[in-house]
């Protein structure tokens, strides 16, 4: 009878699989919320958090451990793998032999289901969605906006770091979660060190990357190609990868969603735990190389060109902020900067340290004015403030992320305009 079920909620998943439209599957769907068995089933294949540590190669694997748990029922089973999700030997051994006393078509729904690999066209959202509430979690973490438009205040603290190219790899209660909410399999090197590291590991959610370790140094894009060729195989040697960790919280902040500490505070931690990774010699873990913390937004442009030098791709930006599993402004991405050449209109005096040198170029930039104040050295800020008048209707090289609006006026504005260089006599301004 419970096999009879379970045969139904398999053609009920195959009907799912062939419907096309999102607004039909979720009419399937909400007519089944009140059905415990294809809920059950949902959740299985769905939840990020309901691991089995079972593949479908690993199910054919040949095993030499007798059977030692009889279960009667697929859940029973499933609670089973769930609690022991390791994919020993003794696991599979028990797994397989449930498996062998059921007819081909379930055996097969049932492997599909331990390993994940069943296709309906929905996903966790849909079912939510169509339930009507959160019945199956979703696995998120933190995401980065582009620098864009954004304005960061001026006397800011940030960090910045390399823009790392591989895969997204989360530590969470013994196992490495990729972006989507899948397992990574075969990286037993990475959790061993992990656990090395930290004893309590599975209080902690570490987030960080993918990466091969690339003692040849080739290129940032063929290394990448050769990190996502690794991990795509279900089998094979795997050693070669590495987690690069840019961040760490309690798992349970991390499931309410938000950390109690600010980044400069799990920064903190970030350096011991790097402290601990070279005392142990833990070859497969490294801390991501932070560039710069401080307040200098020239800096930004100056750690982009050594980046882009390097052939990175660009920078990782960190505010002060707590960490959010959501996309948030915290935490930016940047990228190429662009220059043009502005003609001063007026020089401002610099407060506090800087009273006495040149403070900011107010500039002319599209009708607009602007201040550029970043960029120089102490010694440039005095030499300018001292020629003071003879820099009017001169032009200066001006680097900046992007273009924006002044929200006061409309007017087109550059976002972290940056002092290059005071161009040669006669040279005109340039931005088009």
């Amino acid at each position: 009878m419970k096999q009879q079920l379970d045969l139904e909620v398999k053609k009920f998943f195959d009907l799912l699989a062939n419907t096309p439209s999102i607004k039909v599957k979720k009419q399937l769907l909400a007519e089944k919320r009140d059905d415990g068995n294809v809920k059950k089933f949902l959740d299985y294949l769905l939840n990020p958090f309901f691991v089995t540590g079972i593949s479908e190669k690993k199910i054919r694997k040949v095993v030499s451990v007798e059977k030692s748990v009889h279960f009667h029922s697929f859940h029973e089973l499933m609670t089973y793998v769930r609690k022991n999700h390791t994919g020993s030997d003794d696991v599979l051994a028990n797994t397989q032999a449930y498996l062998d006393d059921v007819n081909p078509e379930l055996r097969m729904f049932y492997i599909g289901i331990i390993a994940k690999t069943i296709r309906i066209g929905c996903d966790a959202k849909t079912v939510n969605d169509a339930f009507g509430y959160e019945f199956i979690p979703q696995w998120e973490v933190q995401q980065a906006y582009q620098i864009g438009k954004l304005k960061m205040n001026e006397n800011e603290w940030f960090s910045l770091s390399q823009k790392l190219n591989g895969v997204r790899g989360t530590y969470f209660e013994g196992k490495l979660i990729s972006r989507q909410g899948k397992e990574f399999i075969g990286l037993e090197h990475i959790l061993g060190d992990i656990q090395q590291l930290i004893p309590n590991s599975d209080e902690w959610v570490i987030d960080g990357e993918l990466i091969r370790k690339n003692a040849e140094h080739v290129s940032d894009n063929e290394n990448f190609r050769l990190t996502t060729g690794i991990l795509s195989q279900e089998d094979g040697d795997k050693r070669q990868i590495q987690l690069v960790i840019f961040d760490i919280l309690p798992k349970a902040e991390f499931l309410r969603g938000e950390s109690r500490l600010r980044y400069r505070d799990r920064l903190e931690q970030l350096k011991d735990l790097e402290q601990r990774i070279q005392r142990r010699n833990l070859s497969n873990l490294r801390i991501v190389d932070v560039l710069y913390t401080g307040y200098d937004m020239s800096m930004i442009s100056k750690c982009l060109d050594r980046m882009i030098a390097e052939g990175k791709e660009g920078l990782m930006l960190n505010r002060n902020c707590k960490y959010f599993t959501r996309r948030h402004n915290g935490i930016l991405k940047v990228k190429q900067f662009y220059t043009v050449d502005l003609e001063i209109v007026d020089l401002e005096e610099g407060t506090g340290r800087l009273s006495g040198t040149l403070g900011a170029f107010v500039v002319r930039y599209k009708n607009n004015y602007l201040r550029v104040g970043s960029g120089m050295t102490d010694d440039q800020r005095k030499k300018f403030w001292d020629d003071g008048l003879n820099l009017i209707g001169r032009v200066i090289e001006v680097k900046y992320k992007d273009e924006s609006y002044d929200r006061r006026t409309g007017l087109r504005s550059l976002q972290f305009p940056t002092f290059v260089q005071l161009r040669e006599l006669g040279k005109q301004e340039s931005y088009d």
